[in-house]
């Protein structure tokens, strides 16, 4: 299940911080939910879910940087670049403006640093 939650993200459109913490409050309600009905938790826990969108409050940068100084990726290529889409505006296939140009005019170097730093053959 929360791999559906981060999955998902890329059906997001148009986010901004106030949805994003609808978001959190959204998983940490299904969370409590999951632990009244099972006995695992590694199950309820949803921490990888967390950490994911609370990179949508870092910027672009930031997110880079911070994927550079770690060991082990906690993410996979896929779930980066839309992260990267919902930081800087780029909704790939929607029809709308944005589907074509991206907001952010650093976003194709933002992906071509992000192509660099994980093998996009684990994704």
């Amino acid at each position: 299940m929360e791999h559906m939650t981060i999955y998902n993200a890329r059906h997001l459109r148009f986010p901004n911080e106030f949805g994003m913490k609808k978001v959190m409050r959204n998983i940490m309600a299904l969370q409590q939910s999951l632990r009244t009905l099972s006995i695992d938790q590694n199950e309820t826990d949803f921490e990888r879910a967390k950490r994911y969108y609370n990179l949508f409050s870092l910027s672009p940068r930031e997110m880079l940087d911070r994927i550079k100084r770690q060991r082990q990726q906690a993410f996979s290529f896929d779930e980066y670049q839309t992260m990267l889409n919902l930081q800087c505006g780029y909704f790939p296939g929607d029809g709308s403006i944005s589907a074509t140009k991206a907001p952010d005019r650093n976003y194709n170097h933002y992906i071509i640093e992000l192509h660099g730093m994980l093998d996009t053959a684990d994704s």
